[in-house]
């Protein structure tokens, strides 16, 4: 507590634990910012409006009946049959065009969207990186902050900052982490109207898959064991058959029709 007090508490919006901050929104979006340069260096953004609007309109609605609904969230889809779908602090949410081929109907990408918008609301990539910082962090952050009005060793930091996200990234969120974006997604997908029991109906389909689809292997190594998340989720929203008039899947299939399917071997 000596130590949160001393470098500032808050009150985590989404989670309501008293958690301690090095952060400010503006060096959170720095970072975030640098981080979706080096990941568009390698996936290129999908050209499609009707895709990405759609994409956007669905994570739009659910970050604003979020716990933190005054960050600027962007929604990008990128273009690779890799299924994946990943959330960078500042509000930055990748879906790859895979993972939109892959899931069901719109309930269902409302799942995956609610679960990385609430990484972002818990601050889970912020805590990844104070975290890896260590005691230094406070300094080193500090600087960060700076950022703006220090010039290019400040940038420079930003800039490192972001490589050391993307490596954590690839590790993948913690246990705690993931299970508490189950928890806070399932609760952003029921205020906007969807069944929650979409999420169950997609991570089934992960499960039944695993042997035989391609391109799934990024999903199964940043999130955690799919019948882990089954049974955990299974226990909050019960076994029950979904509302299908929850899922809007006319609008969905007429936006999944755009998309290339991705070539399987028999």
């Amino acid at each position: 507590m000596a130590t949160c007090l001393a470098v500032g508490c808050f009150r985590n919006p989404a989670t309501k634990k008293m958690q301690t901050r090095l952060l400010s929104y503006a060096s959170e979006r720095k970072i975030g910012e640098e981080t979706k340069k080096k990941i568009l260096e390698e996936y290129k953004v999908y050209e499609s409006t009707a895709v990405t609007g759609y994409v956007d309109k669905i994570g739009q609605k659910l970050a604003y009946l979020s716990d933190r609904p005054t960050v600027q969230y962007e929604f990008l889809v990128v273009d690779s049959d890799l299924v994946n779908a990943f959330a960078v602090p500042g509000g930055f949410i990748f879906v790859t065009r895979g993972l939109l081929e892959n899931v069901g109907d719109e309930a269902e990408l409302a799942m995956v969207l609610a679960h990385e918008i609430s990484h972002i609301t818990a601050y889970h990539g912020v805590q990844m990186i104070q975290k890896e910082m260590g005691q230094n962090a406070l300094t080193i952050l500090g600087t960060i902050g700076a950022a703006f009005t220090m010039g290019p060793e400040a940038m420079l930091m930003v800039a490192n900052t972001a490589d050391l996200f993307s490596a954590l990234y690839l590790l993948g969120y913690s246990r705690e982490h993931e299970k508490e974006a189950d928890y806070l997604g399932l609760q952003y997908i029921l205020r906007a109207g969807y069944d929650p029991r979409a999420s169950l109906t997609f991570l089934k389909k992960l499960e039944s898959d695993n042997d035989k689809a391609q391109g799934w292997d990024l999903y199964f190594r940043t999130h955690p064991p799919i019948p882990e998340r089954i049974k955990i989720i299974e226990g909050m929203v019960g076994k029950g058959d979904r509302d299908e008039s929850k899922s809007n899947r006319d609008e969905f299939e007429r936006i999944q029709a755009l998309l290339p399917r991705v070539k399987t071997e028999e």
